[in-house]
């Protein structure tokens, strides 16, 4: 099966372009309005991703890649486009068993990133899949460099950080080596053939090409039928990236207008004190409020009055809704909806009047995180900066729901009684649909269905 460029991005249907490329920030506004519309009240929205399944011996080249992994997972029924499955401890790795895998779609947001490098490896990697895959999964690790820096060990040496994009890499192979051995046997022909009549008497010689030929013929069957794989390291260009680890998540930006590097992360802080990168703006999340200033001064999100317009529309029927359910009165002075659209008319006013993108920046700037978050908008189709939105929200439940690795930890260790309280609160503080964190509903949906359904909170499917 052949695919080329034009098939890869309508299938993948990609937010990121491999080269970059231009965009229209008004549309933008108009994509962003349309995925994040009111939430449905007490209702969790899952996307249940179209998965490659694992059957017959892929079970066995699943099983064998997991071992190389180091991974203590059971093998899945199902992966995802680049073998990503639910309670991966392997959030870097690639696991490709089938070029029909390119159907699939991902499971995760968080591994939207590599997107560009599961492109370029299913175009310029199609034949080494077809041809290997059969016999063997292909297995590896992405790495994220800047420059020639693994961002792994940017803490180790911070003073070799230079500005610029990211760059992400994978070297694939099977569990067993068997690309690798193949060029093996080709060199050591190559080598033969150099000094034909030499290694002709030489036995040991000999006795190492058919070894190595037996080995990959009684795997492969005959050889002839195969191109030798070439030593190819699979790179791609990016302005965004994301490591984890145990103690943390980064999200690491770059601003291709302002020549900026920036590192936004969640967890512990990932330098010591005085021995941070020159050239890399450092942001904790946590920090939420600053965090998402800094970045709508980097001109990552804007204010937008066309995102204000929508959510003052949203928030006024819902205050009309509850006036007529009886749920609030007229004269109700408990109720903070009516002041908050009464704040939100007056920055609109201002928005009408002052049409100067710098000067909303900065009126936007002062403003409270809860009144921020009803204006702004990401200014990049980059879902990385999509996701990193609701992550930054003023809502402290809201941002514990979005950390994935960390809710998931939490709610298993909690009482029962603690695991309904937790339920009940995050559809209570989704307002908007782009606050639905897809990673944990599906996870709660998977795994927590009834508990969910005992508390109240049901599920929205969409395949």
């Amino acid at each position: 099966m052949t695919f080329d460029l034009s098939d890869m991005i309508r299938i993948f249907n990609l937010k990121q372009a491999l080269n970059g490329g231009e965009f229209n920030t008004s549309s933008l506004e108009s994509d962003f309005l349309k995925f994040s519309g009111n939430a449905k009240k007490n209702t969790l929205t899952v996307k249940l991703p179209k998965l490659y399944s694992i059957e017959g011996e892929e079970i066995k080249h699943v099983s064998e890649a997991l071992k190389i992994l180091k991974s203590k997972k059971e093998v899945p029924k199902a992966i995802d486009i680049a073998g990503d499955f639910l309670e991966n401890d392997n959030s870097d790795a690639f696991i490709l068993v089938s070029n029909e895998q390119l159907n699939a779609d991902h499971l995760s947001s968080t591994r939207s990133y590599i997107n560009p490098l599961i492109e370029r490896v299913y175009v310029e990697g199609e034949s080494i899949i077809k041809d290997f895959a059969i016999y063997e999964s292909l297995v590896g690790r992405v790495e994220c460099w800047r420059d020639n820096l693994n961002l792994k060990e940017i803490h180790l040496f911070p003073e070799q950080f230079k500005s610029g994009p990211y760059t992400l890499t994978i070297n694939l192979d099977t569990p067993q080596e068997t690309l690798k051995n193949f060029r093996e046997l080709e060199t050591t022909l190559n080598k033969g053939r150099e000094n034909a009549k030499k290694s002709v008497l030489d036995l040991q010689f000999n006795d190492e090409i058919v070894s190595k030929g037996l080995l990959l013929r009684k795997k492969l069957g005959s050889l002839s039928r195969y191109n030798v794989p070439d030593e190819k390291t699979f790179t791609v260009e990016t302005n965004s990236c994301v490591l984890k680890d145990e103690d943390k998540t980064s999200f690491y930006l770059y601003n291709s207008s302002t020549k900026q590097n920036i590192l936004i992360y969640f967890g512990k802080e990932p330098f010591v004190k005085a021995y941070e990168p020159e050239n890399l703006k450092i942001l904790n999340g946590e920090e939420h409020q600053k965090t998402l200033v800094e970045l709508m001064k980097e001109g990552l999100f804007k204010p937008s009055r066309q995102v204000l317009k929508e959510r003052i529309k949203s928030l006024e029927n819902m205050y009309q809704t509850a006036l007529r359910s009886g749920k609030i009165k007229i004269d109700d002075q408990e109720s903070n909806l009516k002041p908050l659209i009464e704040r939100l008319n007056s920055i609109d006013i201002y928005f009408k009047t002052v049409v100067n993108e710098q000067s909303r920046i900065t009126y936007a700037s002062k403003l409270s995180p809860e009144l921020l978050e009803f204006l702004l908008c990401p200014q990049t189709d980059d879902p990385v900066i999509h996701e990193l939105l609701p992550m930054l929200s003023w809502n402290k439940t809201l941002r514990e729901y979005q950390n994935t690795n960390q809710f998931i930890k939490r709610f298993e260790i909690v009482s029962p009684e603690k695991k309904t309280e937790i339920i009940k609160s995050i559809p209570s503080s989704i307002i908007f649909s782009h606050q639905q964190n897809n990673n944990v509903n599906t996870w709660l949906y998977m795994n927590h269905k009834q508990d969910c359904e005992n508390a109240g909170v049901t599920f929205s499917i969409y395949k």
